[in-house]
């Protein structure tokens, strides 16, 4: 649990070290992608562990609350960010599918019931490298 107090205010610091930095609309989309994916399988594993403890019955109202913050935070950045490549049309629809595979990503951070930690794992990988690959493409049609 202390481990997870230290990577929670590691991240915390993070996130306000490049709140003070002046990014780009798409800059600050791609950030706050990155920084709710990490919060909320944080605040999953934190969960879950306070169930094995016994301090709760239920993990979902903790997981489901983060999974909806993220989102609202994440949604305010997409449309800034959209804007910026809207004379580039296939660097927008990859910002697009990069969004699309991002909220799939991340509504599936909660375990499924009985998946065993390794295939979670797995699931949880391969989710993020398919939208890493879509930003990587969205970078290079982008001209960054």
């Amino acid at each position: 649990m202390k481990k997870i107090t230290i990577l929670i205010l590691a991240a915390t610091l993070s996130c306000h070290a490049l709140a003070e930095e002046k990014l780009s609309s798409i800059e600050a989309f791609k950030e706050q992608t990155a920084y709710q994916l990490m919060m909320c399988r944080i605040q999953t594993q934190i969960a879950l562990g306070e169930v094995e403890l016994g301090k709760t019955d239920s993990p979902w109202e903790k997981i489901g609350a983060c999974l909806k913050a993220g989102r609202i935070e994440t949604k305010k950045l997409f449309s800034p960010a959209l804007a910026k490549v809207s004379k580039k049309p296939t660097a927008a629809k990859l910002l697009k599918d990069y969004y699309a595979a991002w909220i799939t990503s991340f509504n599936g951070i909660s375990p499924e019931p009985g998946e065993r930690k390794m295939a979670y794992e797995q699931r949880q990988t391969s989710a993020e490298a398919k939208h890493d690959e879509i930003w990587n493409r969205f970078e290079i049609e982008a001209g960054f």
